[in-house]
């Protein structure tokens, strides 16, 4: 007997529990209470007991709650926002991990307005501890074996045999909470008689204080005041709650396919009832109960990755210097052959013009008779990096030769455009799409947004449509208008 346990259990243990999905369940227990630490006053989170007491509630071991030993609520405040911001980052589980259960439990046990994900959160982060605490990496995004900036992580294939079996039952036994807490949800509300008749959810999204937004009430009347769809949301709630309950029975298919529609259950209470802390609580605890052992959730790191290069690009390269120039210092190509241009990145919808025509430098061609599109482009000028303004010529079409660079009067009508240094030639939307890569502050982030589906095609909507109508907007006239040639 002992030997076919042995036997089943080896595998469950071969797989490392650390891994990116844990990360982003962590973080989104640590993005719930800090919801609720910035859209709610201390002074709400503290509100008068009924028998007279006035919290923070210090009494027997509640005394160590980060909001009794902090000379004041703003103090406690701002101490745990900062312990959620780097708890939610996924730096070092190992350091993050009991602060991060301080926090929470002091929020349960010092305040007197909470809810259950409130409560959740605090058993959650104390389950996670020894999962953290076993846990070798330097982000909680990382694959075990990588420590980002693409080295091995050395104490990897030194995580001792008993850290990782502690790790895997310790995920289990927050498995098995998980699951008795959906069986008590489902299980419960059979008690009682609104649940049992199919009428419960008329009640609450008729509720003033939980019911539907006004903005909402359209959709939930009309599904709540119908007798079917009253009883079949109702009744539908309890039988999600006990198939989230068998979850932990069932095959891996099956957790596939729970899990999604646990995580879209607890968006709608979120939508409908504004209970936002309690859904980030709720799809961690979910993540934490459906996600396969190991399972590395790759988005995260990948957008981390993305926001990181977006913020570090450098400015467009300097033009070539002329044929008997020094190189300017610190150019790249500075040993390069005379005639040897840095390709630039392909970009969507560019069109290749004569190697005779290219400019020296990035040139910006923009209809300068339409006062509109002039203050649209200013506006541009102005928040370009200093180090970009030297290479981007902003140049009216009239004041350009069109036929060297393959446009006609009527294109530039149309659309501003934008010719690149390689020969590339991005038009509209996605010309200026290029030139906020360029920008200053956030500016590259929404450029690299506008570039790809479906930002692309939301920008390249929204700018025929400002093309059609730019005489009606401020700055334009009759000069803005775009008659065929």
């Amino acid at each position: 007997m002992l030997t076919r346990f042995g036997r089943w259990a080896r595998p469950q243990f071969e797989v490392p529990v650390w891994s990116s999905g844990i990360g982003l369940a962590r973080t989104l227990l640590a993005l719930g209470t800090l919801g609720t630490m910035l859209a709610t006053d201390p002074i709400a989170l503290m509100s008068p007991l009924a028998n007279g007491i006035v919290p923070p509630v210090c009494n027997g071991i509640a005394q160590a709650g980060i909001w009794c030993v902090t000379p004041n609520l703003a103090a406690g405040r701002w101490l745990s926002v900062v312990v959620l911001l780097v708890v939610a980052s996924g730096w070092r589980p190992r350091i993050t991990a009991l602060p991060h259960w301080y926090v929470s439990w002091s929020l349960v046990i010092n305040a007197t307005v909470q809810d259950g994900g409130d409560q959740a959160t605090t058993v959650l982060t104390l389950l996670l501890m020894p999962i953290c605490l076993t846990d070798p990496r330097r982000w909680h995004w990382k694959p075990l074996a990588s420590t980002g900036a693409g080295q091995d992580d050395a104490s990897a294939p030194s995580v001792p045999s008993l850290a990782r079996i502690t790790a895997r039952m310790t995920l289990l036994l927050i498995q098995i909470q998980v699951a008795v807490l959906y069986l008590q949800a489902s299980v419960a509300k059979l008690g009682v008689e609104e649940w049992a008749n199919g009428t419960a959810l008329f009640y609450w999204s008729s509720h003033p204080g939980y019911g539907s937004p006004p903005w909402l009430r359209p959709v939930t009347d009309l599904i709540t005041h119908s007798p079917f769809g009253v009883v079949a949301l109702t009744w539908g709630t309890v039988a999600l709650e006990f198939a989230l309950a068998l979850g932990i029975v069932l095959s891996p298919a099956a957790r596939r396919v729970l899990l999604p529609v646990g995580l879209l259950f607890h968006a709608a209470i979120a939508l409908d009832m504004g209970l936002v802390s309690f859904w980030a609580a709720m799809s961690g605890a979910l993540l934490l109960y459906l996600l396969p052992v190991g399972h590395h959730v790759r988005w995260p790191a990948r957008l981390g990755q993305w926001v990181a290069a977006t913020v570090r690009r450098p400015g467009p390269p300097s033009p070539p210097a002329a044929p008997g120039e020094p190189a300017a210092p610190g150019d790249p190509d500075a040993s390069a052959a005379p005639d040897k241009r840095t390709p630039a990145e392909p970009v969507p919808q560019a069109s290749a013009v004569a190697a005779s025509t290219v400019p020296d430098r990035y040139l910006f061609v923009y209809d300068g008779d339409c006062g509109f599109c002039a203050a649209s482009v200013h506006f541009a000028q102005r928040r370009l990096r200093p180090a970009a303004r030297g290479v981007v010529n902003f140049a009216p079409w009239r004041s350009v030769d069109l036929a060297r660079y393959g446009l006609t009067s009527y294109d530039v009508r149309w659309a501003a455009y934008l010719i690149r240094p390689d020969g590339g030639r991005l038009a509209g939307a996605a010309a200026f799409a290029q030139l906020a890569r360029y920008g200053r502050g956030a500016w590259p982030l929404l450029g690299y947004a506008l570039r790809w589906p479906p930002g692309s095609w939301l920008a390249a909507g929204s700018y025929r449509l400002v093309a059609v109508h730019r005489h009606r907007l401020p700055g334009g006239s009759v000069a803005c208008l775009v008659v065929p040639d």
